[in-house]
């Protein structure tokens, strides 16, 4: 039995409609925000964008936007621009959002590799980008 690709991306830092850079902006037009949305884990500050660990069942919530995905193939060839925009860095991978109540299967792009000794998780969840230039955790 093959699981479906799920339909939503999870988006926590540049990825979020309010934050998007103009370099991937394009790609982004054909996603719908449907709206808040939170997953398990903890947010690094890593200068200008964050990156997420999944902690699993104990760890914290970090709050981002819930995208959904255009129809296939569509969904393909945006997933394969977003791919190539997060770098070699980060990964894609198939995770478990909350919306409110509501469990959402989706795709959220997760650090490779633990972060570099020295760099501090956001204690709040929460990216902002006026607090990473101001060199703020929370």
């Amino acid at each position: 039995m093959t699981r479906s690709a799920p339909r939503h991306l999870f988006a926590y830092g540049t990825l979020q409609p309010r934050f998007v850079p103009a370099e991937v902006a394009c790609f982004l037009r054909n996603t719908h925000a449907v709206g808040a949305a939170t997953v398990r884990g903890t947010l690094y500050d890593l200068g200008q964008y964050p990156g997420l660990v999944r902690d699993g069942v104990g760890g914290r919530k970090v709050s981002g936007t819930m995208l959904e995905l255009p129809p296939p193939p569509q969904d393909q060839a945006l997933l394969h621009e977003l791919d190539r925009y997060e770098g070699p860095e980060f990964r894609r991978a198939r995770c478990v959002a909350w919306q409110g109540q509501q469990r959402v299967t989706c795709w959220a792009y997760v650090l490779r590799h633990p972060p570099s000794p020295g760099t501090h998780p956001i204690s709040t969840g929460r990216w902002e980008p006026i607090l990473a230039a101001r060199g703020r955790r929370d």
